[in-house]
């Protein structure tokens, strides 16, 4: 009756084992890819895909050239507490990694519940020109950033998918 009850047992583990180590990890990511893209209605062609070093990214397909990308990261910063000078560290840092990119706008306002920093600009990728929209929302020491990289006449959808993922992410 021991042996039984130990196969059993032994049986049961590894039984277990497989069934909780080999979850269909896609399907939830599928069901997490459905909900986001459907939460923040994106234009056609447009979906959520995975990178481990921003909050959410989404890519617009496109049959051949540079993808067209928005990206959403929340971050902490003590020097965010003076948040056009931080602002303008991010822009020199940008600068100074891109030698080509040119801030073409750059629209800040302070308000009660934060500050935000909408800067447009582009930069020349291997003869194309691509252009950037951005949003940096300051709030105390936490920093929201949706920047937005895309070539063409793409802006519109870029500027409605920042718009949605302000909204979503940040409240505002």
């Amino acid at each position: 009756m021991k042996k039984y009850i130990v196969i059993v047992t032994i049986l049961a583990l590894v039984i277990g084992f497989y069934i909780f180590r080999n979850k269909p990890e896609v399907k939830l990511t599928d069901n997490k890819i459905v909900t986001e893209e459907t939460r923040l209605q994106l234009p056609e062609g447009w979906t959520l895909s995975e990178n481990g070093m921003v909050d959410v990214q989404f890519e617009k397909k496109v049959g051949s050239g540079i993808v067209p990308k928005i990206v959403f990261k929340k971050s902490t910063s003590q020097e965010a507490q003076n948040p056009a000078k931080y602002v303008d560290k991010l822009i020199a840092g940008a600068k100074s990694t891109v030698t080509s990119y040119k801030v073409v706008t750059d629209e800040r306002t302070t308000a009660d519940l934060g500050y935000l920093a909408i800067i447009k600009a582009n930069y020349v990728n291997n003869k194309q020109k691509i252009e950037v929209s951005q949003r940096i929302y300051i709030i105390g020491e936490e920093v929201y950033t949706i920047s937005g990289s895309y070539t063409g006449e793409l802006g519109n959808e870029v500027d409605q998918i920042i718009e949605a993922v302000a909204k979503d992410k940040v409240g505002k």
